[in-house]
């Protein structure tokens, strides 16, 4: 999943190739239900995850889910946070750390420029300081 930067769509027509090749060779794999979470689990969106994670849950707990509905209901869930912006987008808690780090470093500048201390290298080089 992280070498095809989580996407899903990609990952399922992997899976069903090597489903395929297994058909054709008259073999089977006992674990692709293991691997299918396990690969939706290795993406970089967390409401994803969590996601991946209620289904796995409702899996393990004896609902119905085969290989192919469990793939087609990733791809859409995929799909959906794509088309609405939600893919990998920062959480709420997330979002308030950017912002109280921006505020830290803003708050750090200041100071800075208040103590007549240089804010960079070139500002040093512009003050003749080194």
């Amino acid at each position: 999943m992280v070498s095809i930067n989580s996407y899903v769509v990609a990952f399922n027509e992997f899976v069903r190739l090597q489903k395929d090749n297994l058909k054709a060779c008259w073999e089977n794999s006992s674990d692709v239900m293991v691997n299918l979470f396990k690969g939706y689990l290795a993406t970089s969106d967390m409401k994803y995850q969590q996601y991946i994670k209620q289904q796995k849950n409702d899996y393990e707990e004896g609902k119905d889910l085969t290989e192919d509905s469990i793939m087609v209901m990733a791809a859409n869930k995929y799909k959906s946070l794509v088309r609405t912006g939600e893919w990998n987008s920062p959480s709420r808690v997330h979002k308030e750390i950017l912002a109280l780090n921006a505020k830290l470093e803003k708050q750090s500048n200041k100071n800075k420029a208040d103590s007549g201390e240089p804010k960079s290298k070139e500002t040093r080089v512009l003050n003749g300081k080194r």
